[in-house]
């Protein structure tokens, strides 16, 4: 993997999560004004309970691109030292980032509205990022 792949890899999966994040803000806002007009229907209603519900799993999403960039542009300086099996390991763990972002970003479309599938996928992605960071150690050793 070239750098330049590696950052083009970085910047998709902060698009993704910036997108993702900025329908779940949208949505939140139209939900909170049309309650307060009162015209949500029942379903709407349930609709807006399961965003609140996941919501705290949802903003999991923003702690971990923090914690990840800030991870990942500590490692972009050593970048050229790394081996070829941590490089392919990044990769595929950065392309499989990429493809949960992609996938949270569709579920949280206004048109889709899948909160729970989306709290679903990001509770997913927790246990795949812990063994990618427990290879990386090990290989590291």
């Amino acid at each position: 993997m070239k750098e330049s792949e590696y950052v083009g890899l970085l910047l998709r999966i902060t698009e993704e999560c910036t997108t993702a994040t900025e329908q779940i803000h949208h949505t939140l806002q139209r939900r909170q004004k049309q309650l307060a007009e009162k015209v949500l229907r029942s379903r709407q209603r349930d609709n807006l309970k399961k965003l609140l519900t996941c919501v705290p799993c949802l903003l999991l999403l923003k702690a971990w691109l923090a914690a990840s960039l800030g991870w990942n542009i500590q490692l972009l300086h050593n970048f050229a030292s790394l081996e070829p099996n941590k490089c392919k390991m990044l990769q595929k763990h950065l392309k499989q980032t990429l493809q949960h972002c992609e996938n949270v970003r569709t579920f949280t479309a206004s048109d889709k509205n899948k909160w729970t599938e989306s709290a679903q996928l990001l509770l997913g992605l927790i246990p795949k990022c812990q063994n990618f960071f427990l290879r990386w150690s090990q290989a590291s050793s």
